[in-house]
């Protein structure tokens, strides 16, 4: 229902605008009257499409939006991370979580490393835009499976296990990014400047990056700067 689309969209922006950064541009949410693809992504179109088969289904069950921040989520993550098994081809997988079309140009253990940093990403992302998402991740994997029927071993890809092993593997990491980014921003607003870019370039060092992060930073120099001179050049 429209309801429905109008929560998914929300998570969607409120995503794109935790990540922040405009290269590559920022992909467009579609969604999909299709009945066997949950959610994938179009390189030439530059959209996100989900089906709203999965949209209603899992809007009539417990922790929606959680669970939609992690298709979502990692939907983007391969989007931003130029994944290069899903490189300028549309459809050169079905979904993250369906019937793959085997390509032997790569191999399962780089798909499964794909999957590590897109949960990654994404866990961190939608975790400073307010989302639990790897939390419920395995959970959601598990009931995508189900409805749609999918094999526990797709040839090529990722078990279901494996899955998610994966997502439980990345939920500490995660929660330990969001918690240093959390407290960067605290000690901003202290005043305690030394340990804001401390926390801030810890996330950055780690490959995260954002337009928000950036931007506090920029805030901290400036303040320092500012707090360093003399009273004349402060006002």
């Amino acid at each position: 229902n429209d309801n429905c689309k109008d929560r998914v969209s929300l998570v969607f922006n409120n995503i794109i605008s935790s990540i922040g950064n405009n290269f590559p541009t920022p992909p467009k949410l579609a969604f999909s009257n299709t009945v066997n693809n949950p959610a994938w992504i179009s390189p030439s179109k530059n959209t996100i499409y989900i089906e709203n088969k999965l949209i209603n289904f899992l809007c009539n069950g417990d922790n929606f939006i959680d669970k939609i921040a992690y298709i979502i989520s990692h939907e983007i993550a391969h989007h931003y991370l130029n994944h290069g098994w899903m490189k300028n081809v549309d459809f050169s997988y079905s979904s993250t979580i369906g019937d793959y079309i085997y390509d032997q140009s790569f191999s399962v253990n780089q798909r499964k490393n794909d999957e590590i940093q897109a949960d990654n990403f994404g866990g961190f992302y939608s975790k400073i835009a307010g989302y639990n998402s790897l939390d419920y991740g395995s959970e959601v994997l598990g009931e995508v499976y189900q409805l749609y029927e999918l094999k526990h071993e797709i040839k090529g890809y990722p078990s279901l296990n494996e899955r998610i092993e994966i997502v439980n593997s990345n939920i500490n990491r995660t929660k330990e990014l969001a918690k240093i980014f959390e407290f960067g921003n605290i000690a901003l607003i202290t005043e305690n400047y030394y340990d804001a870019q401390s926390c801030l370039n810890h996330i950055l060092n780690s490959n995260f990056n954002s337009r928000e992060i950036y931007n506090n930073l920029g805030v901290i120099y400036l303040l320092e700067a500012i707090k360093g001179s003399n009273e004349n050049i402060s006002k």
